[in-house]
């Protein structure tokens, strides 16, 4: 509701600001979210009417993401029976698709949608990088690097599996020098932007929810609860950790298949971690994913259905 007043104060007065005539404090975390909120008042919708335009839109999202992450899951499964791929894709669909915390947090308007869905689309850039060489792998260069800016003007935090996913490419020797400037260059630049404007504007390089609910927050303190908010997600962890063993001891660690699922294990894990550090989330009483985990829930989804079909195949 923070982020969508923003928006709507925006839309009326063009004023980022929380409510006309406030003072300039960035109380949102969501830059292009808000903006999308934004976009969404100016054309005439309001209230419900926002609301519900705002929700449609991330059914849209989701769906767009489940597929994605069918197409993700496929790409763990080569060699399985064609059946077989099939089955397991389509249930892998289905769950992203029915994901719960997902389409809790998506429809109540959070970008959380959003995320997931590009969270996968970067790890489906880093494979492609990964896997091919000359001119296409500089095109799968080039769209994971303004993914990962787009990620970025989301979310500042959101840049965790773009940064995992690149150490990944590093640690795999699949960029050469130029590539990994590019990359750099690209989000670097675009983050420098950002910082520029919200300096200027706001007088502060970051979002004032990042003092408040980290800079100030000593970190034992938000490690233990981090760890203790996270038991919810410990299961599917167990799982994703299992699966990703399952795939590359069931295979070879030298195979392609090991590779994508040596990168998905680690964005998964990284983020789960991510979670803990900054505390957890602010409603953990709702006993599913919170709005950090639950952006990589479909890179987990993928990994558990193709890390089953592999070690019962």
């Amino acid at each position: 509701a923070i982020s969508m007043t923003y928006g709507r104060t925006l839309a009326s007065t063009g004023e980022m600001v929380w409510f006309p005539g406030a003072d300039r404090v960035e109380g949102v975390s969501n830059l292009v979210w808000t903006l999308f909120m934004a976009g969404i008042h100016a054309a005439g919708f309001e209230g419900s009417s926002a609301a519900l335009t705002i929700s449609l839109a991330g059914l849209v999202i989701l769906a767009a993401h489940s597929l994605m992450v069918g197409d993700l899951t496929a790409s763990l499964m080569a060699g399985a029976r064609e059946n077989t791929n099939r089955t397991i894709r389509g249930v892998a669909i289905v769950v992203a698709g029915t994901a719960f915390p997902l389409i809790f947090w998506t429809l109540r308007g959070f970008e959380t949608g959003l995320l997931a869905l590009v969270n996968v689309a970067v790890v489906r850039q880093a494979i492609r990088i990964h896997e091919r060489r000359g001119l296409d792998r500089w095109g799968s260069v080039a769209v994971f690097s303004f993914l990962a800016l787009i990620l970025g003007l989301v979310r500042l935090d959101a840049l965790l599996v773009p940064i995992v996913s690149l150490a990944w490419l590093v640690y795999r020797n699949s960029l050469s020098r130029r590539q990994k400037l590019f990359i750099l260059s690209v989000i670097a630049s675009g983050l420098c932007l950002l910082v520029v404007w919200r300096y200027a504007y706001f007088e502060s390089v970051l979002p004032n929810t990042y003092y408040l609910k980290v800079a100030e927050v000593p970190l034992s303190f938000r490690v233990r609860r981090g760890l203790v908010t996270s038991s919810e997600i410990a299961p599917l962890l167990t799982l994703a950790l299992v699966a990703g063993g399952a795939i590359v001891f069931r295979l070879n660690p030298r195979t392609s298949q090991s590779h994508r699922a040596e990168l998905l294990t680690i964005a998964f894990v990284s983020t789960v971690a991510y979670s803990a550090y900054v505390g957890g989330d602010a409603w953990e009483w709702t006993g599913f994913a919170n709005r950090f985990i639950a952006p990589v829930l479909g890179i987990a989804i993928a990994l558990v259905s193709a890390g089953i079909l592999h070690a019962v195949d």
